[in-house]
C-alpha cells in the first residue's frame, strides 16, 4: 500500500505497481490452491475496477495527476491493491 500511494503520489505509480505485482506473484507463488486463489485475486480487481471507476466517473473520486497507468478510470496500481486486498484474506 505504501508503494504505492507514496510513488502515486510522486507522479510515479508504476513503482508501486512494480512493488504490488511483486508481492502478488509471491503470494502466489506459496499458495498451497493458485487456481483458487488468482481467481480471488482477479475478482478483487475486476470489483475495485468497477467500483472505483464508477467513483471516478461520477465525480465522486479523483486520483492526482500523472497517477495514471492506462485508459481505465482507475488507475491500474489501485487495481494492485483491490488484488493485494484480497491477498490478505486468501490462503
Amino acid at each position: 500500500w505504501l508503494a504505492c500511494a507514496v510513488s502515486a503520489g510522486g507522479g510515479r505509480p508504476v513503482i508501486g505497481l512494480c512493488v504490488t505485482l511483486a508481492f502478488l506473484t509471491a503470494h502466489l507463488a506459496t499458495c498451497r490452491r493458485r487456481a483458487r486463489e488468482a481467481r480471488l485475486l482477479l475478482a478483487a480487481a475486476l470489483v475495485g475496477a468497477v467500483g472505483d471507476g464508477a467513483l471516478v466517473l461520477g465525480g465522486w473520486l479523483a486520483f492526482p495527476a500523472g497517477a495514471h497507468l492506462g485508459p481505465l478510470p482507475s488507475p491500474l496500481w489501485m487495481l494492485g491493491l483491490w488484488a493485494a486486498f484480497a491477498a490478505l484474506l486468501g490462503g
